[in-house]
Formats: C-alpha cells, sequence, structure tokens
C-alpha cells in the first residue's frame, strides 16, 4: 500500500508539471498558427492594395481602406481601448470598424495597417513629371530608362498583427522581441538609401504604453511587399512634400528607412 501510494504521489506530481508545460505548448502553437494565418492575409491584402493603387492614381488611403477590408476579420478581439468597443459591431462589418481605429494614429505607424509608398521615388523620379510636375504619365515610355521603372508601384504593408491568445502572447512576444535586439531586423538597400522594414518610430511606440493601450496587449509587425504597373497616371502630391504617417503619401524623410 506505502509504494502504491507512492506511486501515486509521484504520478501527481509529475502531472502538476507535465500538464501546465503542455498547455502553454498548445497555446504557443494556436498563437503561432494564428500568426501564419495573418502573415497570408497580409501578402492578399498588399495585393489588394497595390490593385487599388495603381487604379486610383497610387492614392495611400484607398491603398489602405483596401487592405483594412482584406485584414478586418483578423482584428477582434482586441485590448485596445479605442477598438474594443467596435469589436461589437463584427457580424454587421467583420471587423473593419474596429481595424480602421487601430490604425488611426498614422503619426506612429502604429498599431494597426499602414501603407508605404516606395516606389515612385521621388528624388529619383522628379524630373520624369509631366503635366507641371503634378502627374507621372503611366502609358508613355521615353527615353528614359528610369520612366519603365517609375510606372511601377511598389508599396509596403504593414500590419501590426495582435497576439491574442493569453499567456502565449507574452512568450511570442518576448521571443520576437529578443531576436530584434540580437540583430533580427535585416536591412535592404532600395535607391541607394538604407531600407529599414519597420520604422524605429513605430517600435519606440511598440514599446512604450501609451495613454490608449493596455499594458496586456503585444504586437508583432507583419510586413509584406507589392509591386505592380500603374494604369492610371501617379500624383506628385502622394509623395512629395508630405508624410505616409499623415495618410496622405510617403515623402523621402518619412520613409520606413
Amino acid at each position: 500500500m506505502r509504494r502504491t501510494g507512492a506511486a501515486e504521489g509521484s504520478a501527481l506530481v509529475e502531472s502538476a508539471i507535465v500538464l501546465p508545460v503542455f498547455v502553454l505548448l498548445v497555446l504557443c502553437a494556436i498563437q503561432l498558427a494564428l500568426l501564419g494565418r495573418a502573415r497570408l492575409l497580409v501578402e492578399y491584402a498588399a495585393y489588394r492594395a497595390a490593385r487599388a493603387g495603381i487604379l486610383w492614381n497610387g492614392d495611400p488611403r484607398r491603398m489602405q481602406a483596401e487592405a483594412i477590408r482584406a485584414l478586418a476579420s483578423t482584428a477582434c478581439p482586441t485590448r485596445i481601448p479605442s477598438a474594443r468597443p467596435l469589436c461589437a459591431l463584427y457580424p454587421a462589418d467583420g471587423g473593419r470598424s474596429a481595424l480602421q481605429a487601430l490604425s488611426a494614429d498614422p503619426h506612429l505607424g502604429f498599431p494597426g495597417v499602414h501603407v508605404h509608398i516606395l516606389s515612385p521615388h521621388w528624388p529619383s523620379h522628379r524630373h520624369l513629371f509631366d503635366l507641371g510636375g503634378e502627374e507621372l504619365d503611366f502609358d508613355r515610355f521615353g527615353p528614359e530608362p528610369e520612366r519603365l521603372d517609375a510606372t511601377l508601384l511598389t508599396i509596403q504593408l504593414q500590419y501590426w498583427f495582435e497576439l491574442k491568445i493569453p499567456f502565449a502572447d507574452a512568450i511570442v512576444w518576448n521571443a520576437w522581441a529578443a531576436a530584434q535586439r540580437l540583430g533580427g531586423r535585416g536591412g535592404h538597400e532600395i535607391y541607394r538609401g538604407d531600407y529599414e522594414p519597420i520604422s524605429e518610430r513605430a517600435l519606440r511606440a511598440m514599446r512604450e504604453h501609451g495613454a490608449g493601450r493596455s499594458a496586456r496587449a503585444f504586437f508583432i509587425p507583419v510586413v509584406a511587399h507589392h509591386t505592380m504597373r500603374m494604369q492610371s497616371n501617379f500624383y506628385a502630391r502622394f509623395i512629395r512634400d508630405c508624410s505616409c504617417f499623415q495618410g496622405s503619401g510617403c515623402g523621402a524623410a518619412c520613409r520606413a528607412w
């Protein structure tokens, strides 16, 4: 009887240790699966945003709206106070109003969905704009070798995806943050300039606890790029003397690099 009792006690202790670890692993697996689904949707949203851009003169507001439509189903539930009540409208709008609220701070570029125009690039292509320097003809192929490149719309779609699974959210976020500190942010070069997919200001906003952010809200940026040939004239005002963090284009001074 003593041996049986000791064995039962040992089994209970082992179960008390193993069961929480197993549950945590399951939660982490679910969270990573949701993150993987979000990555697939972001690629699709970048395609839809670029398609809207080539038809609407490169208007970043229309591109952002199209991306929000594609990603609306991932917005709810949320811990952000400004967007949480809007999740009650999910049966009617599929989460679109909640994701619009999450994307309402264009200055920080965090959280939510934000579109950055990478090409046309104003310092490199400004001499190609016609009609008083206001439009770039999409169907005019002149002797300039840059014109073919300038009529390609290249965008970056940045979606700060909220980790929603309890306990697993903090583990996944801390693992991602540790990878960033160890040099996980791979730099690139575009138009002879350094290009970082995630802006420093957005990273700082993520790390700091702003007035509208709950202490238990964790976000990871999911980034996708897409390129399409313009099917309408590109308007210079979307990339000249404006800020991509104000929802009206992406000037050279405010890009992600």
